[in-house]
């Protein structure tokens, strides 16, 4: 395969958005780092985000999310 072929590649996949910056974003904005965030939702603390401690943890902290952003 042409390197450049594999260079550009790359970059196409280095330019994708990360799906969860929107959903980081707005923790930032509420002063938690991706860290401090996945620890309070983690509610049962198995280090393993479940569904339902995802959307209880935004429910309790009043974020909203996109239809995009939950997907």
């Amino acid at each position: 395969m042409d390197t450049n072929i594999l260079i550009a590649q790359a970059e196409k996949e280095n330019a994708k958005k990360n799906p969860l910056e929107p959903i980081v974003n707005k923790f930032a904005e509420m002063g938690y780092t991706p860290a401090q965030a996945f620890d309070m939702l983690d509610d049962d603390m198995d280090e393993v985000l479940t569904i339902k401690e995802i959307t209880d943890g935004m429910k309790h902290h009043n974020i909203v999310l996109t239809d995009e952003e939950w997907k």
